[in-house]
């Protein structure tokens, strides 16, 4: 007769074995190549993966007006190959080869812009709702610290989505030293969205612009019901702080 000393780590063990699982089953989107144009005024993401649920690797490219923080004609460019063979390389040369004529024409360039803020998913200890950076990477105390800080709240996404419970909107502010802007805050759900569950700030992008402005990019995760949990892609705010 087994013990019940190792029982319960036999027990423990399979059921870890379960949860990860499972937590792997869902789509947590890969964020790719980033970069603006040299003037600041348009940024590019990349996100790629593979679908929960289908198993089929994907691949999209946005290009973001910065100023009015829209997406620009004929983007995001999104790919899903749907052979079983595929892989998501494939899908992302796909997607970069047909964004290559948009990418130059905006002038956006992966070597443009630094990461100057980082809290993934995995990340235990710091607030995925607010972080606090300075726009320059450097071990010196150089540049204003900005704070962006992100409020959510329920909101509906529609009577598709009520099968999951509560849906939610968000609030993205920006912070200055003298100076509080609010970024975006939603009045509705799009239905570009999904149904969202969470958002959580990722990741933050700045380019220093001609004359000494920053060009802003925050990535931010969104929550959304998947196959075997909820899925993860990214969604991109961008604006320019003015010194």
């Amino acid at each position: 007769m087994m013990s019940s000393k190792r029982f319960f780590k036999c027990f423990i063990a399979v059921f870890t074995g379960l949860m990860v699982s499972k937590a792997s089953a869902a789509d947590l989107a890969e964020l790719g190549s980033t970069g603006f144009s040299d003037d600041g005024a348009y940024f590019a993401f990349e996100q790629y993966g593979i679908q929960d649920g289908s198993g089929f690797p994907y691949a999209s490219i946005t290009i973001v007006d910065v100023k009015t923080d829209s997406w620009v004609s004929g983007t995001p460019i999104d790919v899903v190959l749907q052979e079983d063979s595929s892989s998501p390389n494939q899908a992302r040369a796909s997607a970069q080869q047909q964004a290559s004529a948009l990418l130059s024409q905006y002038g956006v360039k992966s070597s443009n812009g630094v990461l100057v803020a980082h809290n993934p998913v995995s990340e235990l200890s710091a607030n995925p709702k607010n972080v606090v950076f300075r726009p320059v990477k450097t071990t010196m105390e150089i540049g204003t610290p900005i704070e962006v800080q992100l409020d959510t709240f329920e909101l509906s996404a529609g009577a598709d989505c009520t099968v999951f419970g509560s849906t939610y909107g968000f609030r993205l502010l920006l912070s200055v030293p003298g100076q509080v802007k609010v970024l975006h805050e939603d009045t509705r759900i799009p239905t570009s969205r999904g149904c969202p569950l969470d958002y959580r700030i990722d990741q933050v992008y700045a380019h220093r612009m001609p004359g000494g402005d920053i060009a802003l990019a925050i990535m931010l995760v969104m929550n959304t019901p998947g196959f075997e949990g909820p899925d993860g892609n990214y969604l991109a705010f961008t604006t320019e702080v003015t010194w």
